[in-house]
């Protein structure tokens, strides 16, 4: 593995984590490939696209004797990411920029966490459904606009005093 700080660096955002080789181009709604099949990099915008916090992924510690030690560098920054193992994926996680999955782990990630993902895509598309009708109400209506606006605040402070009665029941239990 070429060092990270040497003069024959690979370019940072252009090389597959494991072995180096340039990664696939990158295109709209696809993830970037590693030519020699090491694995899959999803950028943070692709993440948050398809998958949001369903790719919070949790660790298997049991499994990771099964997997070498190395650290793998973030395609975007450099920096070690989180590994985590699972039965059916390998997963390393860099918090700011994305996800590299070794080999075909996304698909297996994908099979696994349907229902989660699909979850988070419809209720991503309901808010961006309402986000549009928002912007078209504020264009025909500021006054309808500002009540709205007031609305949400007031229900914002109802569900805080919730959470704090939740949690007041909660300390006085334990």
């Amino acid at each position: 593995m070429t060092d990270p700080t040497g003069p024959y660096r690979t370019a940072v955002g252009d090389a597959c984590p494991a072995c180096e080789m340039p990664l696939a181009p990158p295109e709209a709604g696809r993830l970037r490939a590693c030519p020699q099949g090491c694995g899959e990099w999803a950028a943070a915008a692709f993440v948050d696209e398809h998958w949001g916090d369903t790719v919070d992924l949790q660790h298997d510690g049991r499994l990771q004797w099964r997997h070498s030690k190395r650290v793998l560098r973030c395609v975007a920054c450099g920096e070690g990411m989180r590994k985590v193992v699972n039965l059916a994926w390998v997963a390393h996680r860099c918090r700011h920029h994305g996800v590299w999955f070794e080999q075909d782990g996304a698909g297996h990630f994908e099979q696994q966490e349907a229902t989660g993902i699909a979850a988070y895509v419809a209720e991503r598309r309901a808010v961006e459904a309402l986000a549009e009708s928002l912007r078209e109400a504020s264009v025909a209506s500021p006054t309808a606009a500002f009540e709205l606006a007031k609305r949400v605040l007031a229900l914002e402070r109802q569900v805080a005093q919730l959470q704090a009665e939740l949690e007041a029941l909660r300390r006085g239990r334990d």
